[in-house]
């Protein structure tokens, strides 16, 4: 009987034992959901910050391109106002006061 009542008695420390096991695993189960969470978050934010720099990146490249449009436009309207600033002076060149 003694030793029946040992038996049960070590089954019952070791059932305690094997509660506070799951206990802690679950423990830890819950932090690294936690830490996974953290890091998915994270990984987003990276990602919308990425985005925003590859927008203003293209952003910066259309504007650099549009810039150079109205540079060549701007060349085009001077070399055009210098040949008819040229052709006006030949004409008024022809009048002595």
């Amino acid at each position: 009987m003694r030793s029946g009542v040992e038996e049960v008695n070590q089954g019952v420390a070791m059932a305690g034992s094997a509660g506070q096991a799951i206990v802690g695993i679950r423990d830890s189960a819950n932090k690294v959901l936690y830490v996974v969470d953290q890091i998915s978050f994270a990984l987003r934010e990276q990602t919308a910050a990425s985005q925003d720099v590859a927008r203003s990146g293209e952003r910066s490249a259309q504007m650099a391109e549009q810039n150079n449009q109205s540079v060549q436009e701007l060349l085009k309207t001077s070399a055009s106002l210098s040949s008819h600033a040229a052709a006006l002076q030949r004409e008024v060149s022809a009048f002595h006061i």
